[in-house]
């Protein structure tokens, strides 16, 4: 093999390679295309996406706070509505009163601290019950 053979079989490779690369580009570029625009859309969706839960929660943030004024002010009109119902204290007047104040503490009764023994013929008398004797004389 000489020089010139040896340089044509180079150069066919090289060429055959550069043509291979050159195809493949050729069938693998509409591919890459379509796969970057996926990418590009799905991006695009992800930020508005985001961009709309952000939203929702300012909105419901927003929300929340409208509720609690509401409530507030139902809270507050109940309880000027009770404060209207509700009939106002009559102050007795002194000048007018009895003269006898009444009694503090209502009558109390006096209840024995230990109850009495029963007897020997009471039929609650228990039968092991020992009783002292009374001294004959």
């Amino acid at each position: 093999m000489d020089l010139a053979t040896i340089a044509a079989a180079l150069g066919g490779l090289v060429l055959g390679a550069l043509v291979a690369a050159l195809v493949a580009a050729r069938m693998w570029s509409g591919r890459l295309a379509a796969a970057t625009q996926r990418i590009t859309r799905l991006e695009e969706t992800r930020k508005q996406a985001d961009q709309a839960a952000k939203d929702a929660r300012r909105q419901v943030d927003q929300l929340n706070m409208e509720l609690a004024e509401l409530r507030l002010q139902q809270s507050r009109a109940e309880r000027q509505r009770a404060a209207a119902d509700a009939p106002a204290p009559e102050t007795p007047d002194l000048l007018f009163r009895d003269s006898a104040p009444a009694e503090p503490f209502p009558a109390t009764m006096i209840v024995p601290r230990k109850p009495a023994a029963p007897a020997p013929g009471d039929p609650n008398f228990p039968a092991t019950m020992l009783v002292p004797r009374k001294p004959t004389s």
